[in-house]
């Protein structure tokens, strides 16, 4: 099963963070929680399979979009895919698949969500699948979440 990733084990070993000014941060003493999420194998390897902050919390049930993703990824129709916790009046949450296609090919919603149901339990399913023809990504070239959510909630609320 997964869980939080945390870092040091030291009991004198202070972890932070260096401010603009130079000035020391502490943040925490002993350990430190890396904002991942994963599991050791039984030979002792670690997998990382998400981050804390994008797990979607549907209806109580623990959702870890790189978990979805990376089945969906495994279509070689496949270019790029995000998941992302989108707003719902009665699961607090909900699960919405956004991706990419590879040049000059098609995919239909339906295989996208029928892979799904054969990997997962409903729910924890995305209920829609979103066609772009990119990804929004930050000023750092990273994938930005934020604005497939803000994408979902002006088309559907």
């Amino acid at each position: 099963h997964d869980g939080f990733i945390e870092l040091g084990g030291e009991p004198d070993r202070t972890f932070g963070y260096l401010n603009g000014d130079g000035v020391f941060e502490a943040t925490n003493v002993g350990r430190f929680a890396t904002g991942d999420i994963g599991y050791l194998d039984k030979d002792g390897y670690l997998y990382i399979t998400g981050r804390i902050k994008d797990i979607i919390i549907r209806g109580g049930v623990n959702i870890s979009p790189a978990e979805i993703e990376q089945v969906i990824c495994a279509l070689p129709e496949i270019k790029e895919v995000s998941v992302v916790g989108v707003p719902d009046k009665v699961f607090g949450e909900e699960v919405a698949a956004f991706v990419v296609l590879s040049d000059g090919v098609t995919l239909v919603e339906t295989k996208i969500l029928e892979l799904i149901s054969r990997h997962f339990i409903k729910a924890k399913a995305p209920k829609s699948v979103h066609f772009l023809k990119t990804m929004p990504r930050t000023e750092r070239g990273k994938l930005d979440r934020k604005v497939l959510q803000k994408f979902w909630i002006d088309k559907f609320n």
